[in-house]
C-alpha cells in the first residue's frame, strides 16, 4: 500500500517538474527541483548564511522504495550527477537497503539560462580567474540524502570546487595523514609538533594552477571544543604531486612542497595484497575459533558427562539408601 502511495506521488512531482500541479520543492540557488514524494513537513535548519539547508523527517521511513526513481529524475531531467562527498563522479547504486545515503551534485548556474555569448564571457571570466595561481570560483550544489529506519535527512548546500570525472586520486585519508605527519614549520606555523592541531577534511575543493585539489583546515586546539582557533586552509592536488597554502588576506596560493602520496590505484594494488593478506588472517582466525569452538564442545561434553554421572551416582546412592531404610524397617516389623 505505502509503495503504490509512493509511486502516486512520485508520478505527481514528475508531472509538477512538466508543467503539471504543483508540489514540495527544494530551492537550490538557482535551481527548484521536486521535494521527496511525501506529505509531511519536515523539520528545518539552516546553518552558515544559508550555506547549508538540512531538512530532517522523521515519518518518512520507507525512503528505499521511492530513491530509485526519485534519483533517476533528478539526473535525466535536471542534470544531476552522483558524486563522491570530493565532487568526484561515481556510478549510481544498482540497490537501496534500510539505510544509506547518496551525493548528487550539479553545477551552480547550470539551471540559468545563458545566451551563446553570456556563457563565452562566464568562459572566460573563469579562465581568467583561474590564472596566477588563484583558486577558480566555481561552486556546486550538492545534495546529500541520508536515510535510515528512523529517519531521513535532506542536506542541500552550495560548495565550493566543479565536478570532476573520476580518475586515479590520492585519498582523502592519506591527504589527512601526510598533512598531520609534517612539522608545524613546513606549514608555516608555529609549535614543535602537529599534535597541537587539528586537520579537517572539507567538503568540495578548489582548482590551483589548473589541478583539482582537496581542501584541508587546520586548527589550534580541537575544532569541536571552544578556544579553538582557525590557523589556515591548505590544499593537495588530486594526483598526490602538490601541497599549497592559502593566502586568506590576498586569495594567492603558494606551493609549499612536492609530495609523492599514493593515488586509488597504487591503493587498490596495496589493498588486493593486503586483501589477501586480509583473507589469510581471517582463515586462520576461522580456524582458531573453530578449534576454539570445538575444544569448547569438548569441554561441554565432558561437564555433561560428568554431571550425568554424579546425577546417576546420587540416584543410586538414594535408592540404596530407601532400600537400605526399608529393609530397616522391615526387621522392626518381624520382631
Amino acid at each position: 500500500m505505502k509503495r503504490n502511495l509512493w509511486a502516486v506521488l512520485l508520478m505527481a512531482l514528475l508531472l509538477s517538474a512538466c508543467g503539471g500541479s504543483s508540489g514540495p520543492t527544494y530551492t537550490l540557488g538557482d535551481l527548484e527541483i521536486p521535494a521527496l514524494p511525501t506529505e509531511e513537513e519536515p523539520k528545518m535548519d539552516v546553518y552558515g548564511v544559508g550555506d547549508a539547508y538540512v531538512r530532517t523527517y522523521t515519518q518518512f521511513t520507507e525512503v528505499e522504495t521511492i530513491l530509485p526513481d526519485y534519483v533517476t529524475m533528478l539526473i535525466e531531467e535536471y542534470g544531476f550527477q552522483t558524486v563522491t562527498k570530493a565532487l568526484m563522479t561515481c556510478p549510481a547504486p544498482t540497490e537501496y537497503g534500510p539505510e544509506g545515503d547518496i551525493y548528487l551534485g550539479i553545477p551552480l548556474g547550470k539551471g540559468e539560462d545563458e545566451d551563446e555569448d553570456e556563457k563565452e564571457e562566464k568562459d572566460e571570466k573563469d579562465e581568467k580567474d583561474g590564472d596566477d595561481g588563484e583558486t577558480k570560483e566555481e561552486k556546486t550544489i550538492l545534495l546529500e540524502i541520508v536515510w535510515s529506519p528512523e529517519d531521513c535527512v535532506v542536506v542541500s548546500s552550495i560548495i565550493p570546487g566543479p565536478i570532476t570525472e573520476t580518475v586515479n586520486t590520492v585519498q582523502v585519508d592519506a591527504a589527512q595523514q601526510y598533512l598531520e605527519g609534517m612539522s608545524p614549520s613546513d606549514l608555516g606555523l608555529s609549535g614543535a609538533s602537529m599534535a597541537e592541531y587539528e586537520v579537517f577534511a572539507e567538503d568540495g575543493g578548489a582548482l590551483v594552477d589548473g589541478q583539482r585539489c582537496l581542501r584541508f583546515n587546520v586548527y589550534q586546539g580541537s575544532k569541536v571544543e571552544d578556544g579553538s582557533v582557525f590557523m589556515g586552509t591548505y590544499f593537495i592536488s588530486m594526483d598526490g604531486k602538490h601541497l599549497y597554502q592559502l593566502d586568506l588576506d590576498t586569495n594567492q596560493v603558494a606551493k609549499l612542497a612536492d609530495p609523492e602520496l599514493p593515488t586509488e590505484e597504487e591503493d587498490g594494488e596495496a589493498a588486493e595484497s593486503s586483501e589477501a593478506s586480509q583473507e589469510d588472517a581471517e582463515k586462520d582466525a576461522k580456524d582458531k575459533k573453530d578449534k576454539k569452538e570445538e575444544k569448547k564442545d569438548k569441554k561441554d561434553k565432558k561437564e555433561d558427562k560428568d554431571e550425568k554421572e554424579e546425577k546417576d551416582d546420587k540416584e543410586e546412592d538414594r535408592d540404596k539408601d530407601d532400600e537400605d531404610d526399608a529393609a530397616s524397617r522391615m526387621g522392626v516389623h518381624e520382631e
